[in-house]
């Protein structure tokens, strides 16, 4: 846990798009830079929150906030999201994850009721599927969610495209 003071949260700054990607990608979480990247420019533009969590000053984790989310209900009802949450294997166990989900929410709760996020179904998401569930996360009630509308229901295999939805009241 936190009580020596040993997790520092902050929000990214532009140099942090580089130093994120290499550190999870030694892991083997190898997303590009410029997703990043990309996070940084919607944090400028004010569409999304980046936080990052550092534990005895290294790069321990982040967690990001969709202020209009992507998924048709919560943007018809106006509830932010909070999405691609991720501690690094060496730092999990820690209270990382719970202090950015701390965090992100206190920042949700200031303009909305209800706090959204979306979780993958395959397998290595368990630990992001334990946490929602520990936080009160409950489903939307609509199914799996799948990122290509397109894609028939039968016979799919679960993979990192198939979510499911869930919701929080703050």
């Amino acid at each position: 846990m936190d009580n020596d003071g040993d997790i520092i949260l902050k929000d990214m700054e532009e140099y942090d798009c580089g130093l994120i990607a290499d550190v999870f990608s030694r892991e083997g979480y190898s997303k590009p830079i410029k997703l990043y990247k990309s996070y940084f420019e919607q944090k400028e533009l004010g569409i999304r929150d980046v936080i990052i969590a550092y534990y005895q000053n290294q790069v321990a984790g982040y967690v990001t906030i969709v202020w209009e989310s992507n998924y048709e209900d919560f943007k018809e009802q106006l509830i932010p999201e909070i999405k691609d949450i991720k501690v690094l294997e060496a730092f999990r166990k820690r209270g990382i994850a719970t202090k950015l989900m701390d965090e992100a929410e206190k920042r949700v709760a200031l303009v909305a009721k209800f706090c959204a996020a979306g979780v993958s179904l395959a397998e290595e998401y368990e630990a992001a599927q334990c946490l929602y569930a520990k936080r009160g996360y409950i489903p939307d009630g609509k199914g799996v969610f799948y990122m290509d509308q397109d894609v028939l229901n039968d016979q799919l295999e679960v993979d990192d495209n198939q979510g499911l939805m869930m919701i929080k009241e703050l």
